[in-house]
This record gives structure tokens, sequence and C-alpha cells, in this order.
């Protein structure tokens, strides 16, 4: 039996999408016709996570820890611009092979026992057509949590994975399950290896089945290598590096001779840096009164946490040395995911951005002054690496009216449309905000088109159908307001935490109970479901869209063109405060 085995999470989470998009387009399911067709949900997702481990366990694999990156250091920031340019051209590409309508129809796995496929060597789908799944690793992070066996094993880490892997492998032994080569080159220790999730097979005896991978241990590669023990694989990767298109046999020689490290000691030292182990024990807080904090910490949206540990009280409170982020820039930055949306119309991010600058805002509540910030840069979509906007947050003083008009609008969508629930309701919600945000803008609502051109069609979502490039960003639309909830949801969550330290808005409490009805990610409707929204619901959500979108244009105009004098920072929390807005439409649909 393996003793110890550490779980790299963010890979993993890879692993499992790509394993299900396999499955669906094999034989089980023949009839599906594109990616998009064949995008697992959530709930598939964190379920094939779960039986991915499972089959571990079965195997004799104890599962010690799953860490997940929570923060990833400056130095990434141009890849993470590159992967986000990445997405964004696979979102333009996928709209250019399907200009017209798209073919949806719910593909099932096809079987119940998924897991006997997790570990096949059969060649994977590749799923590259379209941008990555928008929250992938937060549905998996999600459902390891709420999984009774694992939830003590899986922790948001303040730093990349693979450092807290390596440390934790290097102090205890063991091995870490990962497709990221990267942790070879990390200080392993003696009885630390690490093992590829694509070299895990399924062997038969006859009998039963079990699983078996090749095992790389550091320790011995470098030996059987001869490479410099003081310097072990890195040197070799760092020829790598330096020489990509290299034999194997010359990279290797040169790594042994020292010849690049030699040549170019300053570079070599910028590379090895990103592989040096922890200097503190990377899973005990320093801080017992922050305890709390601590653990909520843990569990966080990958993305939510990177935002709140670039405020130095709030990597004091995960255990992270303030050295390591006085590289941090003074701007703030957070990477939003690429949602499938028409590429001819307005972000889908777009119209739910008053939240989320509110949730943003929020952070200035719990940190000392000389910590506030009163901008952010979000990056959603972008071609080049200058992309990225910047928002002005609300003041310290404006929060307050803010967080009143939001759960005064909230309550009024629940008013008017009481037979809602779940995300039902807060699909409603996103409806209301885009025709909020379309008119202050001197723009036609699409919710409200989808909502009056596609009511009633008595499609099942288990059948084939063909769905427009409108239908599709609508459902796009309704994923961002939900994730700009999230964001609000789990910050107040870590605001609720502080309320002994800091004065805290007294509207909160009843702005978390509101936000308590929020959907897990595995709850949410796949595509095919969404459409219950304007088929089943068309009616009253029709009504309450139709009262909200009577406006003055002219004085809408005006407005527009008062935002846009300001482009730069922008502040369209306005939108969410302003009594002229909110009461007036409030009235209307009275």
């Amino acid at each position: 039996m393996i003793a110890l085995s550490i779980v790299d999470g963010d890979p993993s989470s890879d692993n499992v999408l790509a394993t299900l998009f396999r499955i669906k387009f094999s034989g089980w399911a023949a009839s599906t016709r594109n990616p998009f067709e064949a995008a697992p949900s959530y709930a598939e997702l964190g379920k094939a996570a779960i039986a991915w481990l499972d089959e571990l366990r079965k195997s004799h694999v104890i599962i010690e820890k799953i860490f997940f990156d929570g923060f990833l250091p400056p130095a990434k920031f141009d890849v993470r611009v590159e992967r986000l340019i990445g997405n964004t051209e696979r979102c333009i590409e996928y709209h250019q092979a399907y200009p017209g309508q798209i073919d949806y129809g719910r593909v099932s796995t096809g079987s119940s026992n998924v897991s006997a496929s997790l570990f096949t060597t059969a060649a994977r789908q590749s799923s590259s057509k379209l941008p990555a799944i928008p929250f992938l690793v937060p549905a998996v992070v999600e459902a390891l949590i709420d999984s009774e066996e694992y939830r003590r094993a899986t922790i948001v880490v303040p730093e990349e994975a693979d450092l807290y892997c390596a440390k934790y492998v290097s102090q205890q032994g063991g091995i870490v399950f990962t497709g990221d080569s990267d942790l070879l080159a990390h200080e392993l220790g003696s009885d630390g290896a690490v093992s590829f999730f694509q070299d895990i097979e399924v062997h038969t005896d006859g009998a039963s089945e079990n699983l078996y991978s090749q095992v790389y241990r550091i320790s011995t590669i470098i030996n059987r290598l001869g490479l410099p023990p003081a310097y072990g694989i890195k040197t070799f990767a760092f020829e790598m590096f330096m020489d990509p298109h290299g034999t194997f046999r010359r990279l290797l020689m040169q790594a042994i001779s020292l010849k690049a490290v030699t040549a170019h000691k300053d570079m070599y030292d910028e590379f090895a840096f990103q592989y040096m182990p922890l200097k503190t024990d990377p899973l005990q807080t320093r801080e017992p009164a922050y305890k709390d904090q601590w653990f909520l910490l843990r569990s966080l949206d990958p993305r939510i946490s990177e935002y709140i540990l670039q405020f130095d009280t709030f990597r004091k409170v995960a255990g992270v040395s303030l050295d390591a982020g006085k590289d941090i820039e003074d701007s703030i930055h957070i990477f939003l995911p690429v949602l499938l949306d028409c590429p001819t119309r307005t972000n889908a991010w777009e119209m739910s951005i008053s939240i989320r600058l509110s949730a943003y805002a929020l952070i200035n509540l719990i940190v000392p002054e000389d910590q506030q910030k009163f901008t952010v840069v979000e990056h959603v979509k972008q071609l080049n690496k200058n992309g990225g906007r910047e928002w002005q947050l609300p003041s310290i003083d404006e929060i307050s009216d803010a967080l009143t008009a939001l759960i005064k609008f909230l309550e009024k969508v629940q008013e008017k449309l009481p037979g809602l629930s779940g995300f039902d309701y807060w699909t409603a919600v996103a409806v209301c905000q885009d025709v909020q945000w379309s008119s202050s803008n001197g723009k036609a609502s699409l919710c409200d088109t989808v909502l009056r051109n596609h009511g009633s069609s008595g499609s099942n979502p288990l059948r084939h159908h063909k769905y427009s490039w409108d239908i599709v960003h609508f459902y796009a639309l309704a994923q961002g307001s939900y994730y700009s909830f999230r964001i609000l949801k789990q910050i107040m969550d870590l605001l609720a935490s502080q309320k002994d330290r800091y004065p805290i808005p007294e509207i909160t409490p009843q702005l978390s109970q509101v936000l308590e009805t929020l959907p897990k990610l595995q709850d949410l409707p796949n595509f095919g479901e969404i459409v219950s929204i304007r088929e089943n619901n068309y009616k009253p959500v029709s009504g309450c869209v139709k009262a909200a979108a009577e406006k003055d244009w002219e004085e809408e105009k005006e407005k527009k063109k008062l935002l846009e004098s300001r482009r730069k920072p922008e502040n369209l929390f306005k939108l969410l405060q302003s009594d002229e807005v909110l009461s007036r439409r409030h009235n209307e649909i009275e």
C-alpha cells in the first residue's frame, strides 16, 4: 500500500475534463456533433473527479492532500494573458465555424459506470475548439469540499499548488499525481516521487482490476543521469529552456557540465527561483486569532482567493511571507474566465459589472487604510497583451448605499416573480440586470429579445435542437451574472468572519441571507436546461422585463454620454446604487 499520495488539483481537473470529452465523443455518444454539445455539466465534472479519486483508493492509494492554486505570482502574469488571448481566439473561431445556429442535444455519458472509462488509454478527443470550461476548477473544488471523503484533504493554497505538493512530499515522502512535468524540477526529497495522469493504466488479472503507473523518483533519476546533485533536474530543465530543439543526449551532456548554468548564471538564478522550496510550514497558520479566516481562505473559489491574496492582510492570515509578495504590483488584477458568448455582441460579463465592483470594494472595509484600493483591472476577453480594463470601485462611504440598493433590487424581483426559485430566480435576476444595463446604455436588451422571440417553443432539452447565438449569449449572460453574485457571496462570507474587528454595514446580514439561495456550481443547469426560463416561465419574466424596459430613452442617452465621458477608470456601480434608476424601475413594475 502506498503510504502517502498528493494530488495536484488543477491539472487533475483538466485531466477529468479531457476524459469526459473523450467519453462523450466515443461510441456512447455517437450523435455528438460539436464540442459545445459534448461539454460536460458541472455536476458531471464533480462526480467524475470524485470517481477518479475513488478508483485510485480502490488500488490502495491513500489520498492525503489535494492542492489547488489559490494565487499565481506576478511572474506568471504574461502566461495568464497568453492563455486568456488563446481562449478569446477560440471563442471567435468557434463562432466562425458555426456562424448561424448550433446543434445542441443533451449528451449523456451513456453509462452509469463512468469510472470504468476514466483510465483507458484511448486517444482523447480534443476540446480545443472551445474556450476552456469557465468554472472548471471551482466546480471540482466545490464537489470535493462537499464530499465527506475528500473534504479535509482539499485545500486551495495561497500560492502555486506545485510548491505545496513538493514541500509536502519532501517532508513526508510519497507520490505526487500530476499532469505538470515541472514538478520534476522541484526539490521532492529522497522519498518524493511523481506520477503522471496519462501514465495511469488499468490492469486486469482476471478476477479484479487494478491501476498501475510509472513512478519517477527524482533522486534515482538524478543518479542515473549523472546530474550534479546540487543542481538536480533543474540544470537539465534550464538547458531545455535555453535550447528547446536540442537532442536529449546533447542537452544531458550540457546539463552535466553545467554549460548554460555557467554561461548564464543570472538567467539560471531567475529560472531556478520558481522551484525554490517554501520556507515556512505551508499548512499551519501563524496567527491563532485568524484561525476562522484561515480555514475560510482554504476553501475559496481560486479566482476569488487570488483577488483577496493581493492584500497583505490576507497574505499574512494565509501564512505567506510578505517578502514573497513584495513584487506584487500596486494595481489589483483579476482574471475572469472567457464565457462562450457571441463575439459580435457586448461581452457577457459587462451587464453584471456593478455586482462585481461592489464585491471588490468590500475588501476595503476589512483591511488597513494603507492597503485599500479604489480601482481594479479586470481581464475578461482580450486579443493583445495590453488588454485589461480598469474600473473605479465604490468609496468606503458609498458601499452601504450600493448594498442597500442591491437588496432592494433582489427583493423586487422576488416580489414580482414569487413562483421562481433556485437558478430560475437567479436567471430572472440576470435578465433584469441586462434590461437595466441595456436601457442605461441606450441599447436593445438581448434578454428581452430572447424572451419575446423564443417563448413557449415546447422544446425538450433531451432532444436535438438548433439554437441561435442569441440563445448562446443569453446563457453566457446568466453564467456571468451568477458568478458575479458568487464572488459577492464569498467575499461577504469573509467580511462576516471579520465583523468583530471592523465595522460592517448593517445591511450585510440581510444581503447574505438572500445570497444563501445562490445555487452551487454543481446545481447549475447546462445549456439545454437553461431554456426552461424562457419556456416554462416566459410570461411572468417577460412581463417583469417589459415593465422594466419602458424607459425614457432620451434620459438614458444623456446618462450614456456621461458614462462615456469618464470611461477610464469607470464606476458603473452607480447603475446599481442610483435611486433614479432603481426606484423608477420598481415603480414601473408596480
